[in-house]
């Protein structure tokens, strides 16, 4: 698998490697043009495995601002885009029909480092009728745990959208944030030993998305089991899971008992 990964940039890994990390589902699709698919994966492949051979190599790091343009750093799907690009000499340009990021409220995107007003995500991929669904792959077991983030991330970004919540820094997450930028000029050796203990951070991170990244997990640390322990409640009275709509709706009540603070989520 080819991809582009917050923590290690662009990189090749085994298929297993990539399902190993909690995915839920894995979905193959492929261009209706064989030979121009296997033209770019090719090129791709060659792309990313020249810039990991050696330590004189240049690496590709993650795109944090999501724009299509540029090669010098690539995200997830701007990967593909690229591929398909280099492999058509410019007639193939995916996506058709582009993601759209402008918010009312962009405090988080641009806390992230977000540039792009319109993208390439990868559900844009299912609705380009010039790709074929071959394969798909499925983890049951993850599927209760990700329906809940799911949800938690729908509500949280409602919240930031419709009410204003910002997240809001403490000391406690200052540290965390100087500390992954600290860490983040540890060689890959040492990132990788330590994983375990402390995440990887690539070294084009800010200290203000580190923190950010950080205030938004703790924050759905808090939600996700409360959507989890009503869900096995449900299971239990009734034999089925929550309705997403009562799922989001207990998030609401969750909110409203806060009185405005979640987390490290603050509303104006």
């Amino acid at each position: 698998v080819v991809e582009a990964l917050i923590e290690d940039g662009a990189i090749i890994n085994t298929l297993e490697y990539s399902l190993s990390h909690g995915v839920g589902r894995a979905v193959l699709f492929r261009h209706k043009d064989a030979a121009l698919a296997a033209k770019a994966a090719q090129l791709i492949h060659d792309r990313v495995q020249r810039s990991r051979r050696g330590w004189w190599a240049r690496r590709i790091p993650y795109d944090f601002t999501l724009r299509l343009n540029g090669t010098r750093s690539l995200f997830c799907s701007k990967l593909v885009h690229l591929a398909f690009k280099d492999a058509s000499d410019g007639t193939v340009i995916l996506p058709p029909h582009m993601t759209r990021l402008d918010m009312k409220n962009p405090d988080f995107f641009r806390r992230i480092g977000v540039k792009a007003v319109e993208t390439f995500v990868p559900g844009d991929l299912e609705l380009d009728p010039s790709f074929d669904l071959v394969a798909e792959w499925q983890d049951y077991r993850a599927t209760p745990r990700l329906r809940a983030q799911d949800m938690v991330m729908t509500k949280i970004f409602e919240w930031m959208e419709l009410r204003g919540a910002h997240f809001q820094e403490d000391w406690p997450v200052r540290m965390v944030a100087w500390f992954g930028r600290l860490s983040s000029h540890l060689s890959d050796d040492i990132k990788n030993l330590i994983a375990g203990v402390v995440p990887k951070v690539p070294g084009n991170m800010s200290r203000r998305c580190i923190a950010t990244i950080a205030m938004l997990h703790k924050t759905c640390e808090g939600l996700v089991p409360a959507l989890q322990a009503r869900e096995q409640a449900s299971i239990a009275s009734t034999g089925r899971p929550v309705h997403p709509r009562d799922a989001l709706a207990h998030l609401e009540t969750i909110r409203e008992k806060a009185g405005g603070k979640i987390g490290y989520l603050v509303e104006v």
